[in-house]
C-alpha cells in the first residue's frame, strides 16, 4: 500500500555567500507499506519505506542590506541556483 504525507517546514535557513535565505513549504513523501516476515519471534512486522516525491517552495527570501528590504527571489531566473541549493539542503535534512 502506497499513500502520500507532507511535512511543512517555515523559515528554514540556507547560507550561501555569505547570505542567510530563508525558505517556507513543504516536503512531500511517498510512503510504501508491507508487511514482512517472522522478526524476533512476531509473526509479521510492518516496514515502511519513505521517499522523497517533491519539494515545493511557497517562499525563499533574504535581506538585502542595500536596500534595507526582505526579497523575494522565488521564480527569478537569476537566482535559480540559490532555488536548487535550498532544494538540495531541504532534501538532505528531511531524508
Amino acid at each position: 500500500m502506497t499513500r502520500n504525507d507532507r511535512e511543512y517546514f517555515k523559515d528554514f535557513e540556507i547560507e550561501h555567500d555569505f547570505t542567510t535565505y530563508l525558505a517556507n513549504g513543504y516536503v512531500e513523501y511517498n510512503i510504501e507499506e508491507c508487511i514482512g516476515g517472522s522478526y524476533e519471534g512476531y509473526d509479521f512486522e510492518i516496514l515502511y519505506h519513505k521517499e522523497i516525491c517533491d519539494i515545493h517552495l511557497y517562499e525563499l527570501i533574504y535581506y538585502d542590506e542595500r536596500l534595507r528590504a526582505i526579497v523575494d527571489i522565488l521564480g527569478i531566473p537569476r537566482y535559480s541556483h540559490i532555488e536548487e541549493i535550498a532544494e538540495d539542503a531541504i532534501r538532505y535534512e528531511y531524508e
